[in-house]
């Protein structure tokens, strides 16, 4: 559901592409980095059995569809099976975010561009901050929209005016 091989990369709505640039298995495990072609970040993917989780990145990761503007982990639970949930909390400028995700679909249709993902995944991703928050908008609300063998087609964000942002993959190579 998110395949991470050796130069695969996404090309996204706003001109960005992002390529796997390194890619390790040790003991069961997927080390992976995707980088921005343009040199403005990077993100570490782990990837195991059970989930997908940030190892770090660097300025910039949020062109990589699927990432955070915080450092969820996991990102992911695999295989994305109906009603598999799970959360936790981070930290993010000093502030505690909590999240809960969980798959809410296996069956979603996702055009884009003409072209017609079908059963796609669809993961929800609420974001709550008990503290509040510094920024003027934050997130409160991801829909991410995964297809098999391409990973996350769409992003889907939710602000706290109530405004809405989305990304999406508007071409791929998967090596």
């Amino acid at each position: 559901m998110f395949p991470v091989t050796l130069n695969s990369s996404w090309t996204y709505d706003d001109g960005t592409t992002v390529t796997v640039t390194s890619v390790t298995d040790v003991e069961g495990r997927r080390y992976a980095t995707i980088t921005n072609n343009d040199g403005s970040g990077h993100l570490e993917l782990v990837l195991s059995s059970s989930e997908v989780t940030f190892g770090s990145s660097s300025p910039n990761p949020d062109h990589i569809i699927a990432a955070n503007y915080f450092a969820q982990n996991p990102l992911l639970k695999v295989p994305l099976n109906l009603n598999v949930t799970w959360n936790g909390d981070l930290l993010s400028n000093g502030y505690l975010v909590n999240f809960d995700c969980e798959v809410v679909s296996n069956t979603e249709t996702v055009t884009i561009g003409g072209t017609v993902y079908s059963n796609c995944t669809e993961v929800t991703v609420d974001f709550s901050y008990p503290e509040g928050y510094d920024w003027p908008e934050w997130i409160v609300n991801r829909k991410l929209y995964f297809h098999s063998g391409v990973g996350c087609i769409r992003r889907v964000d939710t602000w706290t005016d109530s405004s809405i942002t989305t990304m999406e993959v508007v071409a791929y190579d998967m090596r």
